[in-house]
């Protein structure tokens, strides 16, 4: 047999180095949040989907999302 065709572990959660889905709600939520365009964000990543983020561009997005909130609670536009 096929080690690989009977192998199942993992086959159901992401690859490690991506984030999870709560992470991925995180960034979708500070876009809905930021009036961000989620096209363009996917663009700057080079990603299909939020859920294809890596940890890195994870706290990469996360910073940028939370530095744009923040400058918009400072102006009074959310």
């Amino acid at each position: 047999k096929d080690a690989d065709a009977t192998n199942t572990h993992g086959k159901d959660e992401p690859p490690a180095d991506l984030i999870s889905k709560e992470q991925a709600g995180e960034i979708l939520e500070l876009i809905k949040n930021t009036k961000s365009d989620t096209i363009k964000f996917l663009k700057v990543f080079d990603i299909k989907g939020v859920e294809d983020m890596t940890a890195a561009q994870f706290e990469r997005a996360e910073t940028m999302l939370k530095t744009k909130l923040a400058a918009m609670l400072e102006k009074g536009e959310v």
